[in-house]
């Protein structure tokens, strides 16, 4: 800065003995010519550099662009296609050279203009980093599939577009120069002339006060212009602040009590923060005298370590708007302890008794700060472990479902396909004891995404009758097992065929929830009758009133243990040798969905002679719109099944699942070829042409989703195959990753023949036939 003050030293004692007018025509061309230099000085830099910077953006999305489009070429080292596409770029001004490489560093495909500079190694592309050398630009971008990096690409771009336009905005610049001298010199002589002479008075006149302190001094008006109005509104200014001179002076010595004796810690830091005044309570939180605070730095209390926070955070001086910084930060006590204290900063402009200056307000929450950290530290714990729990249920449902899967699906094949030696009954055991196994998993997820609120009821068109038919015939099996009488009756208060009444609810959840009650009562019922009772009223706007009974002759529940029906993880017998098994979910989930459906169960008893539950709904009651349900496939489709050339890719990685799924599929009259994985999956969809894709979600290497992305990117411009995913469980998120992932339809574990062949004829009878084929539910 001592080059500024020479020019100004030189300056003033060329002026020293010039007239004002004289001065404010040299000063004020001057000012308006270093205003107007400075002012196209940063327009230049600010304007270059912009257009650096919109040039490099553009050059990185070109490289960008080229990246994502290079995808399938470098994860397939398809040399041929990512010349041609790299090739595109000679199109493009003062793109030098392109060079796409491996993930191992050797090169695929490469492209040089005639503008490129000296030659470099592939070792230097390589390494190159997105960055500016010399007059070159080299961009590197990384090519992905999925998350993995299997290549790069590199451009070496020239920037002699930066030099021609900084060519052009010089000439403009001289031209504004030349212009501003034309203006400015008259205009400052114009201005010196008009203000001169008052201003020079009013200016003497300013001195003396300022020397004298006499606030009661005023300036004679000599012109009845804008400058004897300056000179009126100069005087009531001086009455102003001579009125004002006495009311700071009262007013700063009762802040001065106000200050000192404040309950919250107070203090005033000068521009360059440090201490110049500190009040009895800061003084207090910190443990130190007035000595030891006074002249000191701020910093020097501030606990940077424990506050994470560096010196440019309290650089409020020349701030804009309300210039206030509010935080909460560690300070240091001369003990050695640490307080926690809420602050505030605010900066105060100066006047003409007092210098800008730094206003701090603190208070000590080091008490809060500590609860806190203990509540935040229980949350994060009790955060981890939910995270854990529902990491494990996922996990455990995998891999439950993969073993049961193969045994389901076996015993379904060797029952459906049995010999004269074979024992069913021994086979039904099986086949039983899985389903059950398999039920208490889904029990299991159920109550766990209840918890997690995860679980949403939809609206659709149910047939009631149907559906309470339905469950009791499932059930009537294992009623008969155990020599009990099930039975279904209905009392409905209706005027119309009982067979075409709908109610708008969730089917799937209904069902459960019957399911859980009549298999409840059967369960603890030895003898006697197990009775299904369905009421409907239909009462005005079409709102009906359902409410389905479960009545046994049971062992009934007693008093004492009515509260523990509907617990989670709770049996009337908690005891090892309880003789009625299970996990106490049934319930409990049964409760949860039908609350979400808007109702209420509930229950009577009475111990040793039975139980009677309800479950109460209000829904909507419609004239049914659905066709006959047929659980069944009919012969036609069977015998389309049958006769069926299609080749079938099947993608699975557990071995007996792939076994099974192969074995079911061929029954089926299909060719079937397998993968193990997600890589062998595209290599295999690469030679040869499929009619369906059968594809399970979890697998090493590649996962489903990962691998039905890529299939979908090869397949552009050609016909689609439908992509049919496998899961263990399908959730809402598990479904929004199978369509975002372009995969059409879903398989859960564990599979059976009836699941399968509906899929092949939705996915390969349609592609056969122009007319329109309803597909069974």
């Amino acid at each position: 800065m001592n080059w500024i003050k020479k020019i100004a030293a030189s300056l003033d004692r060329s002026l020293s003995s010039a007239s004002l007018r004289t001065k404010l025509i040299v000063l004020t061309s001057s000012v308006s010519f270093i205003v107007v230099g400075i002012s196209m000085a940063i327009s230049f830099v600010v304007e270059v550099g912009t257009f650096r910077e919109r040039l490099l953006d553009e050059y990185r999305t070109t490289a960008h662009m080229l990246a994502s489009n290079l995808e399938a070429a470098v994860a397939f080292r398809d040399e041929r296609d990512a010349s041609k596409l790299i090739k595109n770029l000679e199109l493009v001004d003062h793109v030098q050279e392109v060079r796409v490489f491996l993930a191992d560093g050797s090169v695929l495909a490469s492209f040089r203009s005639d503008e490129g500079g000296a030659e470099k190694s592939n070792e230097m592309f390589f390494d190159m980093p997105t960055s500016l050398v010399g007059g070159t630009f080299f961009v590197n971008e990384a090519v992905h599939v999925g998350d993995v990096v299997v290549g790069k690409v590199v451009l070496e771009v020239s920037m002699h577009e930066v030099a021609d336009f900084i060519f052009k905005k010089i000439w403009v610049f001289i031209f504004l120069m030349a212009v501003s001298v034309l203006l400015v010199v008259p205009l400052a002589m114009l201005l010196a002339h008009m203000i001169g002479k008052p201003i020079v008075e009013l200016a003497e006149t300013a001195r003396r006060i300022t020397r004298d302190h006499d606030f009661s001094t005023r300036q004679e008006r000599q012109r009845d212009d804008e400058t004897g109005e300056l000179v009126d509104a100069f005087n009531e200014m001086m009455s102003v602040i001579e009125a004002r001179d006495e009311q700071i002076r009262s007013s700063e010595e009762r802040f001065r009590g106000y200050f000192d004796l404040g309950i919250v810690g107070a203090g005033v830091l000068n521009t360059r923060l440090v201490w110049e005044e500190a009040n009895v309570r800061w003084l207090e939180m910190l443990g130190c005298d007035h000595s030891d605070l006074i002249g000191h730095s701020f910093l020097e209390v501030l606990d940077f370590s424990s506050s994470q926070v560096t010196i440019d955070h309290f650089d409020i001086i020349g701030e804009s708007g309300d210039q206030i910084k509010v935080g909460d930060y560690w300070f240091k006590c001369k003990d050695g302890s640490s307080v926690y204290v809420l602050m505030s900063m605010r900066l105060v402009p100066g006047t003409a008794h007092t210098p800008e200056h730094v206003l701090v307000l603190a208070q000590d929450i080091t008490d809060r700060k500590v609860y806190e950290e203990e509540m935040r530290m229980a949350r994060d714990d009790a955060e981890a472990s939910n995270r854990a729990k529902d990491e494990f249920l996922s996990v455990i449902s995998h891999e439950l479902r993969t073993p049961l899967n193969p045994i389901l699906g076996y015993v379904n094949m060797i029952l459906s396909d049995r010999s004269e030696d074979q024992d069913p009954v021994r086979l039904n055991y099986i086949r039983q004891s899985a389903e059950h196994l398999l039920g208490l998993i889904d029990n299991l997820l159920d109550y766990s995404r209840f918890e997690r609120n995860e679980i949403t009821c939809t609206k659709e068109e149910v047939p009631l009758r149907e559906v309470c038919r339905d469950v009791v015939g499932l059930l009537r099996e294992g009623a008969m097992t155990k020599g009990l009488d099930l039975e279904y009756v209905e009392s409905w208060e209706i005027d119309r065929d009982p067979d075409r009444v709908s109610v708008m609810t969730d089917s799937m959840r209904l069902r459960q929830v019957l399911f859980n009650v009549i298999s409840n009562a059967i369960k603890f019922t030895d003898k006697g009758t197990v009775k299904v009772v369905s009421e409907l009223k239909v009462g005005a706007g079409g709102m009906g009133s359902v409410r389905i009974k479960v009545v046994d002759t049971g062992i009934g529940i007693a008093e004492g243990d009515k509260e523990r029906v509907f617990r989670p993880f709770a049996q009337i017998d908690g005891s090892m040798s309880r003789e009625y098994a299970g996990m106490g979910l049934g319930m409990a989930i049964s409760r949860k969905i039908v609350q979400a459906l808007g109702g209420r169960i509930d229950f009577s008893s009475v111990i040793g002679k039975g139980s009677r539950f309800w479950i109460d709904l209000e829904l909507e009651v419609i004239e049914s719109s659905l066709p006959e349900n047929n659980n069944e496939l009919s012969d036609e489709w069977s015998l389309t099944l049958s006769v069926g050339d299609e080749s079938i890719l099947l993608v699975e990685d557990d071995a007996l699942n792939r076994e099974l799924a192969s074995s079911l599929i061929q029954s089926s009259g299909y060719r079937v070829v397998c993968a193990k994985d997600g890589m062998e999956a595209i290599d295999l969809f690469k030679e040869e042409t499929f009619s369906l894709i059968v594809l399970d979600v979890r697998m090493p290497r590649l996962n489903g989703f990962e691998t039905a992305k890529i299939i979908r990117k090869l397949e552009r411009g050609k016909k689609r195959v439908p992509i049919v995913a496998i899961t263990a469980h399908v959730t809402n998120e598990v479904r929004e990753k199978c369509i975002s992932s372009g995969m059409d339809d879903y398989l859960t574990k564990p599979l059976d023949s009836h699941k399968l062949k509906v899929i092949l004829a939705k996915w390969l009878v349609k592609d056969r036939s122009d007319d329109e084929v309803e597909y069974p539910s």
